[in-house]
């Protein structure tokens, strides 16, 4: 900064825990535990360190403000959370962002996975090799997808398969040979593996 620039005023609010701080011509607003962990003061003179520190304190917020914004339209795994961030700020604004929302624990990639796994077997009727690969396309860690992987229930797969079943073709029973490789390309189609098959066509 050319220009010598001082700070004119410092307000906190407390209600919404952040902190507007004026210079002559513009404003920076900030979290309040940010503040805090500062020694700033009005009157201080604003070089360019101080300044970069202010702007970089204000981007930090709004990104936060805008990760919150977009994990209550619908969950997100770290990644795709961080490309959407990435679409306004830096990675080296988001990341410190991320590491809040760990502690926070809005971000829980574990927990997600296993609901997605979850949902894709009980609601969707999906198989394990569908799911997984469904789960790749979120881009949560493979330990993250075997761990949900492992926690889903065989009996849901079972019902899976039985549901889409008798959708496809209704009530079936004692199938013949055509009618059990009909089944099983069918159900390989959506995911399921051919153990998993063997085992539903045996019980009708």
């Amino acid at each position: 900064m050319s220009d010598a620039v001082s700070i004119i005023d410092i307000k906190v609010n407390e209600a919404t825990r952040e902190v507007t701080v004026s210079l002559k011509y513009e404003s920076f607003v900030i979290a309040l535990s940010d503040y805090e962990g500062t020694d700033i003061k009005a009157g201080d003179i604003v070089d360019e360190l101080l300044y970069d520190r202010l702007t970089f304190l204000s981007e930090k917020l709004a990104c936060m403000k805008k990760a919150v914004r977009a994990l209550s339209y619908a969950p997100k795994s770290e990644f795709m959370l961080k490309l959407k961030l990435r679409e306004s700020y830096s990675d080296d604004v988001i990341e410190p962002v991320l590491e809040k929302l760990r502690e926070l624990r809005y971000t829980d990639d574990d927990g997600l996975a296993l609901r997605y796994a979850e949902k894709l077997a009980c609601k969707s009727y999906f198989g394990p090799l569908r799911i997984r690969a469904k789960l790749r396309t979120y881009e949560f860690a493979v330990n993250c997808i075997d761990d949900a992987m492992a926690a889903v229930d065989d009996a849901a797969y079972l019902d899976g398969m039985s549901r889409r079943i008798k959708k496809r073709f209704g009530e079936i029973s004692r199938p013949d040979e055509h009618t059990r490789r009909i089944i099983t390309d069918y159900l390989l189609r959506y995911g399921f593996i051919n153990e998993q098959i063997n085992e539903y066509i045996s019980e009708l």
